[in-house]
């Protein structure tokens, strides 16, 4: 049984070889390790070589780059690369035939499974719907706080709107200036300053709401 082994990526150099005479290349021992044994021959000497290997019974482990030496007389392939071995039966070009088919079925198969895993137009619809339905929710988490705070403001404005009138249609009674009501009127006055404080601090915040229920409306997808 011959065997080629064949190396993938960069390899050391290799000792200088010698042809074998007849009487080595047949002697007993039933196993004999070539490496790269057609270095630094002719042609006729490749020839010789290979023919007598050809004719020898035992066992061959060759390493050789030599494709055309081994297809005379190997029987497997043995391929080592990236730390991994793989054998291959027939000669150097059967190999190589191999290997190529080999590689054709492994593009068809990665070609398939990312035709499979391919997108469809139902999987990209359902897609964009769940992108809608989470910007949906994105945006009710912000807005709702805020148009939640903008309603108490708006009602509580109106509160105020409402006292107001009451102490103003008081402060319009002339009768609240007399000196006997001068108590009441102190009192009404300064009910009136506290509504209208507080009035402009929630005219201050309102306009800070409606800010920011526009920029959140304005940065996030409807």
């Amino acid at each position: 049984m011959a065997l080629a082994r064949m190396l993938c990526g960069n390899v050391a150099p290799w000792n200088k070889a010698s042809l074998p005479t007849d009487t080595e290349a047949l002697a007993p021992p039933s196993l004999i390790l070539l490496d790269e044994p057609t270095n630094h021959l002719d042609i006729r000497s490749r020839e010789h070589l290979a023919a007598v290997l050809a004719d020898y019974e035992g066992s061959l482990v060759i390493i050789s780059h030599d494709r055309f030496f081994l297809d005379g007389f190997v029987n497997k392939v043995w391929e080592i690369c990236n730390g991994k071995v793989r054998e291959y039966d027939g000669n150097y070009s059967e190999y190589e035939d191999a290997k190529s088919e080999g590689e054709l079925v492994e593009e068809k198969g990665q070609a398939r499974r990312v035709e499979k895993n391919a997108p469809t137009s139902s999987t990209l619809e359902k897609e964009r719907k769940r992108k809608e339905a989470e910007e949906r929710n994105l945006r009710y988490k912000k807005l709702k706080p805020l148009e939640t705070r903008l309603e108490e403001v708006e009602n509580r404005l109106e509160t105020l709107m409402v006292e107001n009138e009451k102490l103003q249609s008081e402060l319009v009674d002339s009768g609240i200036y007399e000196e006997a009501q001068k108590d009441r009127l102190m009192k009404t006055m300064e009910q009136q300053r506290n509504l209208n404080d507080e009035e402009q601090t929630l005219m201050k915040e309102w306009d800070e709401l409606t800010l920011s229920i526009e920029e959140v409306q304005k940065n996030l997808i409807p």
